[in-house]
Protein backbone atom coordinates (compact mmCIF):
# COMPACT_ATOMS: atom_id res chain seq x y z
CA UNK A 1 0.00 0.00 0.00
CA UNK A 2 1.64 2.92 -1.50
CA UNK A 3 1.37 6.47 0.67
CA UNK A 4 -0.54 8.31 -1.79
CA UNK A 5 -3.34 6.07 -1.95
CA UNK A 6 -4.23 7.05 1.48
CA UNK A 7 -3.13 10.31 1.96
CA UNK A 8 -3.50 13.99 -0.16
CA UNK A 9 0.04 14.96 -0.22
CA UNK A 10 0.67 18.44 0.01
CA UNK A 11 4.18 18.49 1.56
CA UNK A 12 5.83 22.07 2.55
CA UNK A 13 9.10 21.32 -0.31
CA UNK A 14 11.82 20.82 3.04
CA UNK A 15 10.06 17.82 3.28
CA UNK A 16 9.44 16.84 -0.25
CA UNK A 17 12.45 14.94 -0.65
CA UNK A 18 11.93 12.81 2.55
CA UNK A 19 8.12 11.48 1.71
CA UNK A 20 8.02 10.16 -1.39
CA UNK A 21 4.12 9.55 -2.10
CA UNK A 22 4.93 6.29 -4.18
CA UNK A 23 6.55 4.50 -1.19
CA UNK A 24 4.90 2.05 0.92
CA UNK A 25 2.77 4.09 3.57
CA UNK A 26 5.29 2.61 6.34
CA UNK A 27 8.11 3.85 4.61
CA UNK A 28 6.76 7.04 5.61
CA UNK A 29 7.48 6.43 9.71
CA UNK A 30 11.20 5.65 9.06
CA UNK A 31 12.09 9.27 7.54
CA UNK A 32 10.46 11.45 9.97
CA UNK A 33 13.41 11.72 12.41
CA UNK A 34 16.08 12.44 9.21
CA UNK A 35 13.22 14.88 7.43
CA UNK A 36 13.25 16.68 11.46
CA UNK A 37 16.94 16.29 11.47
CA UNK A 38 17.03 17.31 15.18
CA UNK A 39 15.73 20.94 14.59
CA UNK A 40 12.32 22.24 16.31
CA UNK A 41 10.59 24.76 14.31
CA UNK A 42 7.30 26.55 15.68
CA UNK A 43 5.26 28.56 13.33
CA UNK A 44 4.37 32.13 14.61
CA UNK A 45 0.67 31.06 14.31
CA UNK A 46 0.91 28.14 16.01
CA UNK A 47 -0.74 27.77 19.45
CA UNK A 48 1.22 25.92 22.44
CA UNK A 49 -0.56 26.06 25.49
CA UNK A 50 2.22 27.02 28.17
CA UNK A 51 1.45 23.96 29.90
CA UNK A 52 2.41 21.87 27.09
CA UNK A 53 5.85 19.40 26.78
CA UNK A 54 8.25 19.76 23.71
CA UNK A 55 10.43 17.42 23.91
CA UNK A 56 12.75 17.13 20.63
CA UNK A 57 12.89 17.66 17.28
CA UNK A 58 9.39 18.78 15.83
CA UNK A 59 7.45 21.30 13.23
CA UNK A 60 4.44 22.60 13.95
CA UNK A 61 2.97 24.61 10.79
CA UNK A 62 0.58 27.16 10.66
CA UNK A 63 -2.12 27.16 12.75
CA UNK A 64 -1.41 23.98 14.38
CA UNK A 65 -3.15 24.07 18.00
CA UNK A 66 -1.13 22.40 20.83
CA UNK A 67 -3.47 21.62 24.21
CA UNK A 68 -2.91 21.50 27.55
CA UNK A 69 -0.80 19.00 29.38
CA UNK A 70 0.11 17.51 25.78
CA UNK A 71 3.64 15.58 25.33
CA UNK A 72 5.00 15.86 22.46
CA UNK A 73 8.11 13.15 22.33
CA UNK A 74 10.52 14.63 19.80
CA UNK A 75 10.00 13.51 16.02
CA UNK A 76 6.74 15.11 15.78
CA UNK A 77 5.75 16.88 12.37
CA UNK A 78 2.21 18.53 12.02
CA UNK A 79 0.95 20.26 9.20
CA UNK A 80 -1.76 23.08 8.56
CA UNK A 81 -4.43 23.37 11.28
CA UNK A 82 -3.86 20.11 13.11
CA UNK A 83 -4.67 19.71 16.78
CA UNK A 84 -3.33 17.63 19.30
CA UNK A 85 -5.34 18.09 22.11
CA UNK A 86 -5.35 18.27 25.75
CA UNK A 87 -3.08 15.41 27.80
CA UNK A 88 -2.43 13.54 24.41
CA UNK A 89 1.02 12.08 23.94
CA UNK A 90 2.95 12.32 20.43
CA UNK A 91 6.04 10.28 19.19
CA UNK A 92 7.68 10.34 15.97
CA UNK A 93 4.23 10.76 13.96
CA UNK A 94 2.90 12.71 10.78
CA UNK A 95 0.38 14.69 11.24
CA UNK A 96 -1.07 15.68 8.15
CA UNK A 97 -3.25 18.87 7.74
CA UNK A 98 -6.28 19.69 9.69
CA UNK A 99 -5.96 16.01 12.10
CA UNK A 100 -7.81 16.19 14.89
CA UNK A 101 -6.28 14.16 17.84
CA UNK A 102 -7.90 16.21 20.41
CA UNK A 103 -7.70 14.63 24.00
CA UNK A 104 -5.98 11.37 25.93
CA UNK A 105 -4.21 9.93 22.67
CA UNK A 106 -1.33 7.90 22.29
CA UNK A 107 -0.13 8.68 18.70
CA UNK A 108 3.69 6.80 18.17
CA UNK A 109 5.26 5.81 15.34
CA UNK A 110 2.15 6.41 13.10
CA UNK A 111 0.82 8.91 10.03
CA UNK A 112 -2.68 10.03 10.01
CA UNK A 113 -3.91 11.59 6.78
CA UNK A 114 -5.84 14.89 6.32
CA UNK A 115 -8.73 15.63 8.10
CA UNK A 116 -9.00 12.41 10.19
CA UNK A 117 -10.15 12.31 13.79
CA UNK A 118 -9.06 10.36 16.81
CA UNK A 119 -12.06 10.80 19.31
CA UNK A 120 -11.47 11.06 23.04
CA UNK A 121 -9.33 8.49 24.50
CA UNK A 122 -8.26 6.42 20.85
CA UNK A 123 -4.94 4.73 20.92
CA UNK A 124 -2.23 3.94 17.96
CA UNK A 125 -0.52 1.14 19.78
CA UNK A 126 2.90 1.36 18.83
CA UNK A 127 4.24 -2.10 19.79
CA UNK A 128 3.03 -6.07 20.71
CA UNK A 129 2.69 -6.81 23.83
CA UNK A 130 4.78 -10.31 22.80
CA UNK A 131 7.14 -7.80 21.51
CA UNK A 132 7.23 -9.80 18.14
CA UNK A 133 7.68 -7.92 15.17
CA UNK A 134 4.99 -6.49 13.41
CA UNK A 135 3.98 -8.06 10.01
CA UNK A 136 3.26 -5.57 6.55
CA UNK A 137 1.34 -5.91 4.04
CA UNK A 138 4.45 -6.37 1.35
CA UNK A 139 5.32 -9.56 3.96
CA UNK A 140 8.38 -7.72 5.63
CA UNK A 141 8.19 -6.78 9.03
CA UNK A 142 8.86 -3.50 11.93
CA UNK A 143 9.31 -3.25 15.46
CA UNK A 144 7.10 -0.29 15.72
CA UNK A 145 4.92 0.99 13.90
CA UNK A 146 1.24 2.52 14.79
CA UNK A 147 -1.36 3.22 12.33
CA UNK A 148 -1.30 4.67 9.32
CA UNK A 149 -5.00 6.73 9.18
CA UNK A 150 -5.75 7.44 5.68
CA UNK A 151 -7.43 10.76 4.42
CA UNK A 152 -10.98 11.60 6.65
CA UNK A 153 -10.68 8.44 8.16
CA UNK A 154 -12.58 9.05 11.78
CA UNK A 155 -11.94 6.62 15.08
CA UNK A 156 -14.66 6.80 17.91
CA UNK A 157 -13.76 6.83 21.68
CA UNK A 158 -11.60 4.48 23.30
CA UNK A 159 -10.65 2.57 20.16
CA UNK A 160 -7.40 0.98 20.34
CA UNK A 161 -6.20 0.71 17.24
CA UNK A 162 -3.54 -2.63 17.59
CA UNK A 163 -0.13 -1.80 16.32
CA UNK A 164 0.43 -1.75 12.48
CA UNK A 165 -3.14 -1.17 11.58
CA UNK A 166 -3.75 0.78 8.37
CA UNK A 167 -7.29 2.76 8.14
CA UNK A 168 -8.26 3.26 4.42
CA UNK A 169 -10.07 6.45 3.24
CA UNK A 170 -12.81 7.52 5.19
CA UNK A 171 -12.89 4.54 7.06
CA UNK A 172 -14.93 4.40 10.30
CA UNK A 173 -13.48 2.67 13.87
CA UNK A 174 -16.84 2.99 16.36
CA UNK A 175 -15.89 3.26 20.07
CA UNK A 176 -14.19 0.42 22.05
CA UNK A 177 -13.10 -1.29 18.97
CA UNK A 178 -9.67 -2.78 18.31
CA UNK A 179 -8.90 -3.11 15.01
CA UNK A 180 -5.91 -4.67 13.01
CA UNK A 181 -4.48 -5.01 9.69
CA UNK A 182 -6.27 -3.34 7.02
CA UNK A 183 -8.87 -1.74 6.91
CA UNK A 184 -10.45 -0.72 3.55
CA UNK A 185 -11.57 2.78 1.92
CA UNK A 186 -15.46 3.32 4.04
CA UNK A 187 -15.01 0.14 5.28
CA UNK A 188 -16.95 0.40 9.00
CA UNK A 189 -15.82 -1.06 12.40
CA UNK A 190 -17.87 -2.40 14.55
Amino acid sequence: MKAKDLFTIKLPSEFEPFFDPSAPAWEWVRQIEKALGGRRYIDPTAQVHPTAVIDGAVYLGPGVKVGPFAYLRGNVIALEGAQLGHAGEFKNCFLLQKVQAAHYNYVGDSVLGVNSHLAAGSICANFRLDKQPIKLPDGGSIRKLGALIGDDAQVGCNAVLMPGTILGRGAIVHPLTKPRGVVKEKEVVR
